[in-house]
């Protein structure tokens, strides 16, 4: 079953952030359960708040 999950957040080292995402990823890649896609999004109206959305098969 797939499934997402939305995930809201704030920061202003957003950098670090997505390389956080990216080890995350790389550690957990082709496990069961483990997301197959992901989106960290930012939101235009409200400077440092962003949006994970998280795929998993």
């Amino acid at each position: 079953m797939t499934f997402a999950q939305i995930v809201d957040f704030e920061t202003d080292r957003i950098d670090e952030m997505r390389a956080l995402a990216d080890e995350l990823g790389s550690q957990h890649a082709g496990g069961e359960n483990s997301p197959m896609r992901r989106l960290i999004l930012r939101d235009r109206s409200r400077p440092g708040r962003y949006l994970g959305v998280i795929e998993f098969n």
